[in-house]
């Protein structure tokens, strides 16, 4: 679970280093499936801009956390956590577009000018998928990818398992 991860962490005795774990709905097994965890010397979180962003056809929730630096004014910070549906085939990618147009519906409603970090595993396939896509559409809360952009040839080298470093993938999301 987050707390062990967070309990692990914190027994390492980094200085000036606390984790802690973000607030989050369980779902209705009582567990959830996003987790934010952050060192709370350096970032604060605002509890009530916590909101889970559900979709009817997707089988998970989005986390929203909203996040500050601390001993900062202003500067907030908005992180989305996802796990979106997998797999090839034309129901799929709905269910994964439905679940973009979801997040990308209450990022625009924060506004111009807020900082976003949309993370998690997406399990896109192509950059022409049209879930990859939303998350690049004008907007106030349209993505900007440092290293990619909406025309990226292979959006599953940051959005599916990570590389095992001998051309395979490891088992599991990101």
């Amino acid at each position: 679970t987050s707390n062990t991860v967070v309990s692990w962490l914190n027994s390492m005795g980094v200085p000036n280093v606390h984790y802690k774990r973000a607030t989050f709905t369980a779902n209705s097994n009582g567990t959830f499936e996003n987790a934010l965890i952050y060192n709370d010397l350096t970032i604060v979180e605002d509890p009530s801009g916590h909101k889970d962003i559900t979709n009817h056809t997707g089988p998970r929730a989005t986390d929203r956390w909203k996040l500050s630096v601390a001993g900062q004014i202003g500067g907030l910070i908005y992180v989305y956590g996802s796990h979106f549906k997998a797999d090839t085939g034309s129901t799929n990618e709905s269910r994964r577009e439905s679940q973009a147009n979801a997040i990308r519906n209450d990022a625009d409603s924060l506004g111009d000018g807020v900082s976003i970090i949309y993370a998690g595993d997406f399990n896109v396939y192509s950059a022409n998928e049209p879930a990859f896509q939303r998350f690049f559409d004008a907007g106030p809360g349209h993505a900007v990818d440092p290293r990619f952009n909406k025309n990226m040839t292979s959006p599953i080298v940051h959005s599916q398992s990570p590389s095992d470093g001998t051309g395979g993938l490891v088992t599991g999301g990101m």
